[in-house]
């Protein structure tokens, strides 16, 4: 079974300034716990969703979110983007 693993969007909400910190530091964990749990039999593979945005604009009411945490259409489009990608480079579509 081969396991997709995707990193996280920015989170940029008004009153969180060390959010984003965090969220940088769980994705850059994410590549080598996927490289440590991954086997022949069940590859894992990283899905970089956060690159897909920029983190700075990434704030209340930007085209990509109205809240700061969670995506708006456009930005649930540019995930669907990534994960499409990510499936043809795969090979698995």
């Amino acid at each position: 079974m081969i396991v997709l693993l995707a990193q996280i969007i920015p989170m940029n909400p008004s009153g969180c300034g060390e959010c984003e910190s965090r969220v940088v530091a769980l994705n850059a964990a994410i590549p080598d716990f996927a490289a440590r749990k991954s086997t022949p039999a069940s590859p894992i593979h990283v899905i970089d969703l956060h690159s897909v945005f920029d983190p700075a604009a990434f704030t209340s009411g930007s085209p990509d979110t109205s809240d700061g945490v969670h995506p708006t259409p456009a930005g649930a489009q540019k995930m669907t983007d990534a994960w499409y990608a990510a499936l043809i480079g795969l090979d698995l579509l």
